[in-house]
This record gives C-alpha cells, structure tokens and sequence, in this order.
C-alpha cells in the first residue's frame, strides 16, 4: 500500500501566492531583508525581525499559519495579519485582479485589497 502525503488543495494553492510574491520581489528588486526594513520603515511592522519572519513565511507559502482559523485565533489577529498581507501584495505590486488575491479572499471574505488610501 502507498501511503503518499498529499498536502491539501488549501496548501498547494498558498504555495501558489508565496511563489508570485518571490518572483514580484525578484522583478522590483526587493530582498526579504529590503522589504522587511521597508516595510519596518512605514510601521507596518514594529521590528525588522518580525516583518522578515512574515514575508519569509508568505514566500514559503505558509500563509495558513498567518491566517487559518484555529481554535485560539483571535479575530484583531486575523485582521491585522490580513492587513500585513495586503500591505506586502501592493508594495511588491501584486494586481487586484490576480491570482494570489482570490486565494486569499476565498478563504478569508473580510481581506481588503488594494489597501484604501486615506
């Protein structure tokens, strides 16, 4: 009998995104180091090492981690991860249309993109 691991669809298709947000990074020229101490810079972030951990684990595709509802998840949590995620897609240029951004909007209704200017 093979008893082969298929990771869920779920996770193939966060994979997906975490593969778009490594090659908009690759084409504007960002690092995770570059876009973590930008994004650190406009206070999304309040330390360089927590915005290099997130943007390493979206280009990993391990956005679940970030946004899966558990038991425990905490709705502002949720909120303000969703709201970190959306700030990374429009600093590396994700457009509203694409791919990644229905990913995340099917499995989270309330994710807001593109972010509202004020």
């Amino acid at each position: 009998m093979n008893f082969g691991y298929k990771p869920p669809v779920e996770l193939e298709l966060y994979e997906k995104v975490g593969d778009r947000v490594k090659e908009l990074m690759h084409t504007k020229g960002f690092t995770v180091r570059s876009l973590a101490q930008k994004l650190k810079d406009e206070s999304v972030f309040q330390s360089y090492s927590t915005a290099k951990r997130f943007i390493m684990d979206i280009r990993n595709g391990y956005i679940n981690l970030l946004i899966g509802n558990y038991i425990g998840r905490s709705k502002s949590k949720l909120d303000s991860n969703l709201e970190r995620i959306a700030y990374i897609f429009s600093t590396v240029g994700i457009g509203s249309e694409e791919e990644a951004i229905r990913i995340v909007k099917n499995k989270n209704p309330g994710f807001v993109y593109p972010l509202k200017q004020d």
